[in-house]
């Protein structure tokens, strides 16, 4: 009894000790909150009054110093913001005198002067319908995203925006309601702002070692907001400076506060007094028994809550992509999903839903997938035959990403790729950082030949042939020497270029075989056989007899038959004999490939299936590793991720997981 009266004594003697020691300025704690209710109605010239005179009671008052400054530097970008919304309004800037007036919101959403010009401005334009429109949906946008981010600053420029909005279109109700709503928030915006500076000033205070101002001041914060366990929790520190109770009182205060804490689900609170206890006291079991319990819990629930986060992350967006009728990568996430939480109903009924939609969707998928497989190859054969030979190999390419092992591009992409090969080397293109040197040294052997000295014109045509080995000046010049210095070196020559164009011909790239067996021509006219080559080389086709033709239509359309009765391979044996006969005739190519992939679309699904099958196990274990992670089980971790790298050696992801670990383990 005669315990809890002294204690009682104490309390009541500190509690008149602070009132005393606060008591010298009181009255500057008078002006200073005066001062902010003037601010708080943006009221800056009354309010700085009232600061000024807090300030001549104590100058040290940091509250009343901090809020004249605050208010005096919005004061002046309030004055400068309008000065340059009416400059820029003068001068028919109405988009910048606008964002002015808007940065004057910010401060004074009242603010009349900018009010009435934005009402202007919003008459202004009516006459650009267009311009307003873009104007109200920037600044629609821009609230949106000051909404989202929920933070002091950004709910007064939210408020600024909507306030804009509807003084330029007084029609918006949405954005009329929005600043209402807004509004209707200000005065919770500003008391937060006030709890913020209480505390930023009270722990200003703290470390100067001025207690009784800091408790001050959060305690006025705890008024506003009493659930604040932040303040809460510095004001106990605070007292712990100014407490001198006796050990065993003040331990037994801590553990009433502490069980407090625990009884109004304050955990962190509650840990922080339990430990202070602890520390007065190392061996109090009560305070360890308590503080350990409080801990696994407090770390279960921050696991369940991390986990519950993250599963709801998954579900939110495999729905998305539902949504998208993305119905594969919306599985992706619910299968993750249930990774985390394998007892997870609503991610079993997604994939459910899921899967019965793609079962529907199968058949559309295929034929749009065999439809843009045919379109590349189709793409990529005409942009061959007309001598486009780069969006060739990249249509073939495509192909071949969709429709691996594809014969007719494959086919098709290496007689592309040796024809753009051919096309580059033969002329030097002038972008080339080589046209400079090669066209001097194509000037020197020109020189060199027209004076008749064919030995040196021979040794500069080496040269650029020993950089671009197919260039067209070069081989020509270098057999033109040949004729003079040596016959037989012509001869040589000769029929080199003889065996190069035959060799083209065997590839199909007739162009190029056209140019060498025109250079024979050109240089030996009464070479042998020279005629019948360039005419073999001029055909754009071979010969088709009349005959042939016939059969070609016969066979077509046989095969034409055969595909509409579902009877693919005999339609395929049909076209292949049309090849025989005509080995590039473009529809029975692209037939037979359309045919090969209804026929082997099952395969192409299933080689799909097999990649996502390696990337379902990769997010297995990855996912496996972040729930070890969470429990503090390191090295399983590791573990875990390591097996990702087994079948993914580039996952950055495990990489990065796995050093942190290995550094934290060599830590301990």
């Amino acid at each position: 009894m005669n315990n809890k009266i002294c204690f009682s004594l104490v309390w009541f003697i500190l509690l008149l000790g602070s009132t005393v020691m606060a008591q010298p300025t009181q009255d500057a704690d008078y002006y200073c909150d005066k001062g902010i209710l003037f601010y708080k109605q943006r009221q800056f010239r009354e309010a700085a009054i009232e600061w000024e005179k807090s300030l001549n009671i104590n100058p040290d008052h940091k509250l009343a110093n901090y809020y004249l400054i605050k208010a005096t530097e919005e004061k002046n970008k309030i004055d400068y913001h309008t000065s340059e919304g009416i400059r820029h309004y003068e001068r028919k800037e109405l988009i910048e005198s606008l964002d002015n007036f808007n940065s004057v919101f910010e401060y004074d959403h009242e603010n009349r002067i900018a009010k009435k010009y934005v009402q202007d401005i919003g008459m202004e334009l009516t006459r650009d319908e267009i311009l307003k429109s873009k104007i109200l949906q920037d600044y629609k946008r821009k609230g949106e995203e000051y909404k989202e981010r929920k933070d002091l600053v950004a709910a007064k420029k939210a408020l600024a925006v909507y306030n804009t909005i509807s003084l330029i279109d007084e029609k918006d109700k949405e954005a009329l309601e929005e600043k209402i709503a807004l509004e209707k928030k200000l005065p919770e915006v500003f008391e937060k702002e006030r709890v913020m500076i209480y505390n930023q000033i009270g722990d200003e205070y703290f470390k100067e070692g001025k207690y009784d101002e800091a408790i001050f001041l959060w305690r006025k914060a705890l008024t506003i907001e009493p659930e604040n366990t932040e303040i809460e929790n510095k004001i106990i520190d605070a007292f712990k400076f100014k407490i001198a109770f006796e050990k065993d009182n003040q331990i037994k205060t801590l553990l009433k506060e502490g069980q407090e804490y625990m009884a109004n689900g304050l955990t962190s609170s509650a840990i922080a007094i339990f430990e202070e206890v602890l520390r007065l006291d190392p061996d109090n079991k009560q305070a360890r028994s308590l503080r350990e319990q409080l801990l696994a819990e407090k770390k279960a629930e921050e696991e369940r809550k991390y986990l519950e986060s993250q599963v709801k992350a998954f579900i939110v967006a495999g729905k998305k992509y539902m949504e998208q009728k993305d119905y594969e990568k919306a599985k992706e996430f619910f299968n993750n999903a249930l990774i985390l939480d394998d007892a997870n109903q609503e991610a079993r009924d997604l994939i459910k839903k899921c899967d019965e939609r793609l079962e529907k969707e199968a058949e559309k998928i295929k034929e749009k997938d065999i439809e843009k497989i045919q379109k590349l190859l189709e793409e990529g054969i005409i942009s061959y035959q007309q001598g486009d030979f780069e969006r060739a190999i990249s249509k073939l390419d495509e192909c071949l990403i969709l429709s691996p092992g594809n014969e007719f591009a494959e086919q098709y992409l290496d007689l592309a790729k040796k024809a753009l090969w051919t096309k580059r080397e033969e002329i030097i293109d002038i972008k080339s950082p080589f046209y400079n040197m090669v066209n001097n040294m194509i000037t020197r052997g020109e020189h060199f030949f027209n004076k008749k000295d064919y030995e040196k014109s021979v040794d500069i045509w080496k040269s650029i042939l020993f950089i671009f080995p197919l260039n067209k000046i070069a081989r020509e010049y270098i057999v033109r020497c040949a004729k003079f210095i040596s016959p037989k070196l012509f001869t040589y020559f000769i029929n080199e270029h003889i065996e190069f164009g035959k060799k083209y011909l065997q590839e199909g790239l007739k162009s190029h075989a056209l140019k060498e067996f025109q250079l024979v021509k050109k240089l030996f006219p009464s070479f042998e056989g020279i005629d019948k080559l360039i005419e073999s080389a001029t055909e754009k086709i071979a010969k088709i007899l009349p005959g042939d033709k016939n059969l070609i239509k016969r066979y077509y359309n046989e095969g034409l038959k055969l595909y509409n009765q579902q009877k693919y391979n005999l339609a395929i044996q049909q076209w292949k004999k049309v090849l025989e006969l005509d080995a590039h005739h473009e529809r029975a190519i692209l037939n037979i490939n359309k045919v090969n992939h209804i026929l082997n679309y099952d395969n192409i699904k299933s080689k799909r299936q097999v990649a996502k099958a390696k990337q379902e196990q990769i997010d297995e274990y990855y996912y496996k590793g972040l729930k070890h992670y969470n429990k503090g089980n390191l090295r399983e971790a590791v573990r875990m991720w390591e097996q990702v790298l087994r079948i993914d050696p580039d996952n950055v992801k495990a990489k990065n997981n796995i050093r942190t670990c290995k550094i934290i383990l060599d830590r301990y």
